[in-house]
């Protein structure tokens, strides 16, 4: 974590002790390996490795809020893929994984030729039947 600081320490102290930034996404979490929760040497149960409690914590800590982001242009196939294999699913390890690290989850999903929105729309049903909105902002999984 000292490495970590030492190169992001601008975003949670401007020089005055406040943060430069009030979020900050961590990207890019491959859909089909969430929803497989794939450990290999990239992941651990579908997570990059780099996305771990210390890393959340670092940003929570200072005030920070923290979101996953899921998918990104380079992930158009994997989010197919697993919104056709198993959207619900998708969406509640989605959900499991934004209560346990305690951030939100940005669905990135960029598919501009034929978009799967029955598949997304029972992704963001899964997740919300875990998470229902909370527009307080209380819990920050409950946000996304």
């Amino acid at each position: 974590m000292t490495d970590f600081d030492t190169m992001h320490h601008w975003l949670v102290d401007r020089g005055d002790g406040r943060p430069s930034v009030n979020v900050v996404v961590l990207s890019f979490v491959h859909p089909y390996r969430l929803l497989e929760k794939t450990t290999d040497a990239q992941t651990l149960d579908g997570v990059p490795r780099g996305m771990t409690a210390d890393i959340v914590n670092y940003f929570t800590s200072r005030n920070v809020r923290v979101m996953l982001s899921i998918g990104g242009i380079t992930y158009v196939s994997a989010w197919n893929q697993a919104l056709a294999e198993d959207a619900r699913q998708l969406g509640l390890n989605a959900a499991a994984v934004a209560q346990s690290l305690g951030v939100g989850i940005a669905i990135d999903y960029e598919e501009a030729q034929t978009p799967n929105i029955t598949g997304l729309q029972e992704f963001i049903d899964a997740y919300r039947s875990v998470l229902p909105y909370d527009a307080t902002g209380a819990n920050h999984a409950a946000r996304a």
